[in-house]
C-alpha cells in the first residue's frame, strides 16, 4: 500500500479544486501529502497573488502535510524546467506516488506521449518542423500527431502538457513512482470566468483584480477563507496590471539594449530584437505585447523573460541544488528525518543555511529572496522586505 503521495503546485492562491484533490488523496489511503509548490514567482511569469507563506499556511490548512519550495528561476520555467524542478523535489522528499490533474484522465495516453517526446524520433521530426519556421508548440503538436491518433486537445490543455512533462522527468531521473491521475473539475485551467461549481485560480485572481473579492471567496475552502480574508484586507496581495508595477516594468526595459535581452534565460537574438524594438515604440505592457511576434513565440515565454529582465537574472543555477521545507503540519515531524535520510541534496528550513552549502545554493537563494522582495514590493500595499530571512518556519 502506497502511504506518501507528492503534488506540485502553485496554490495561486489555494482553492476548492486543490480542496478535491488533497480529499480524494486521503480517501484513497495516503497519509502522507507532500507538495513541491512555486515559491514567489509563477511558472508564467508572474508574481503570485500572495506570499509563498501565506500560500502554505492555506495548503496545511486544507490538509497538506508539508510544504517544500520550488524557488526562482526553476519556478518560472517552461513546462519541461518547471516539471523537472517539482518532480526532482517529489523525487528527494522520498514519495511513493505522484499526483497531478489532467483533462484527458489517461495516464497511459500521458505515458505514452512522454516516451515518444524522449525518442530519436521525435527529436528528428520537431527539428525538421522547426526548420520549416514553425512555433515550438505547433511543432511539438505536430511531431506527436504524426506518431499519435490523439484528440488534439490533449497537446493544449494546460494540464495535460504539464502531465506529460511530469512523466518526463520522472524518464529522465530513472524514478517509476505511481502516478494518481485527477480528472480537473470545474473550469479550465485558463478560464477566468466564476459560473462552475470549481473555478481556475486564473478565475479567482481576475476577480480579485476587478475587486469582487466575494465572488473569489465563493471557490476558497472555508478551511483557508480566514487567510485569504486577512491578506485581501491588509493589501497583501499582487496584482500584475497595477501601474506602478507596470512603470517599474517599463522604466526597467528602456534602460536594456539588445545585448542586455540576449543574456536573460530562454532569450534569443530574434527575441531579443523584438523586445528592443517594442519597448521602443510603446507605452504600457499592453502596446508591448501587441508589438511583439506573439505567433512565434508564446506569451508566457515573453512574460518569464521580462520577469527576468526586472530580476536582473542572468547568473542562474543549473539544477535544482536544494530542498527548502516551508511548513509542515503538527505530528509530522518524522518526515523531516525521512526526507534528510532519502534526499540527495541539502535540507533545510532556513535559507541562511542552504546559501552556505555551495555556490549553486548561493546563486539560487540570492534569486528566490530577490524575487519575494520585489514581490512584496508591488503588493497593493508594499509589504516588508527580507522575508524569506525574517518569516519563521510554519508549523500548523
Amino acid at each position: 500500500m502506497y502511504k506518501s503521495v507528492g503534488i506540485i503546485a502553485e496554490y495561486n492562491p489555494f482553492h476548492t479544486g486543490h480542496l478535491y484533490q488533497t480529499e480524494i488523496l486521503r480517501l484513497k489511503g495516503y497519509e502522507n501529502i507532500s507538495v513541491a509548490m512555486s515559491g514567489s514567482c509563477t511558472q508564467r511569469g508572474e508574481f503570485a497573488l500572495f506570499t509563498k507563506f501565506e500560500r502554505v499556511k492555506a495548503a496545511i490548512a486544507a490538509g497538506v502535510d508539508l510544504v517544500c519550495e520550488i524557488p526562482y528561476p526553476f519556478s518560472s520555467m517552461s513546462a519541461e524546467g518547471f516539471a523537472t524542478a517539482g518532480i526532482t523535489a517529489l523525487k528527494n522528499i522520498g514519495v511513493e506516488a505522484v499526483s497531478f490533474g489532467s483533462e484527458c484522465g489517461d495516464e497511459k495516453i500521458i505515458k505514452n506521449i512522454a516516451e515518444y517526446l524522449l525518442s530519436p524520433l521525435c527529436e528528428e521530426r520537431l527539428k525538421s518542423n522547426l526548420s520549416a519556421g514553425m512555433p515550438y508548440p505547433q511543432a511539438r503538436e505536430k511531431a506527436i500527431i504524426e506518431e499519435f491518433d490523439y484528440d488534439k486537445s490533449i497537446l493544449s490543455a494546460s494540464n495535460d502538457i504539464l502531465a506529460i512533462e511530469y512523466a518526463k522527468a520522472c524518464i529522465k531521473l530513472n524514478w517509476n513512482p505511481k502516478f494518481e491521475v485527477i480528472g480537473r473539475q470545474g473550469a479550465n485551467y485558463n478560464d477566468k470566468t466564476l459560473n462552475q461549481k470549481y473555478s481556475s485560480a486564473s478565475g479567482i485572481r481576475t476577480a480579485v483584480s476587478n475587486y469582487r473579492f466575494d465572488a473569489a471567496e465563493r471557490y476558497i475552502p472555508e478551511k483557508t477563507l480566514d487567510i485569504f480574508r486577512k491578506n485581501i484586507d491588509r493589501g497583501s496581495y499582487f496584482l500584475p496590471d497595477d501601474q506602478s508595477y507596470e512603470k517599474a516594468v517599463i522604466f526597467r526595459l528602456r534602460q536594456m539594449t539588445k545585448a542586455d535581452f540576449v543574456s536573460l534565460p530562454d532569450c534569443n537574438e530574434e527575441i531579443a530584437g523584438a523586445l528592443e524594438n517594442a519597448v521602443i515604440k510603446s507605452c504600457s505592457l499592453a502596446q508591448i505585447y501587441e508589438n511583439l511576434p506573439t505567433k512565434r513565440y508564446t506569451r508566457a515565454r515573453f512574460n518569464r523573460i521580462i520577469l527576468a529582465a526586472l530580476l536582473n537574472a542572468k547568473d542562474l543555477p543549473i539544477s535544482l541544488p536544494y530542498l527548502r521545507i516551508l511548513g509542515m503540519r503538527k505530528g509530522k515531524e518524522h518526515l523531516m528525518s525521512r526526507i534528510s535520510e532519502n534526499s540527495a541534496l541539502p535540507v533545510s528550513h532556513s535559507i541562511k543555511i542552504l546559501a552556505e552549502k555551495n555556490d549553486e545554493c548561493r546563486k539560487t537563494v540570492l534569486l528566490e529572496s530577490r524575487a519575494t522582495d520585489c514581490q512584496t514590493a508591488f503588493f497593493k500595499i508594499i509589504g516588508e522586505a527580507r522575508k524569506d530571512y525574517t518569516e519563521k518556519f510554519i508549523k500548523i
